[in-house]
């Protein structure tokens, strides 16, 4: 596993951990060329867009999804 040969990930905490993992994905998407993202991927997310259009109180934000993450955790 390539994290294991990371000096110094395993001392990260859970959070620093998901954080770490969002900016390698942005890294990751900010290089990718839009010509070869999956199709099916590109149908899902429109799927959604539209689903939140049609009612946008259905969603949690990204900040309730980090405030609940945290409370598990510090209850863990």
């Amino acid at each position: 596993m390539i994290a294991e040969s990371i000096s110094g990930i395993n001392e990260l905490t859970t959070e620093e951990k998901l954080l770490l993992s969002n900016e390698l994905w942005a890294e990751v998407q900010a290089k990718m060329d839009p010509q070869t993202t999956d199709p099916q991927l590109v149908q899902e997310l429109r799927q959604r867009l539209e689903e939140y259009e049609k009612d946008p109180s259905a969603v949690v934000s990204w900040e309730e999804v980090k405030q609940k993450f945290r409370r598990k955790n510090a209850e863990s």
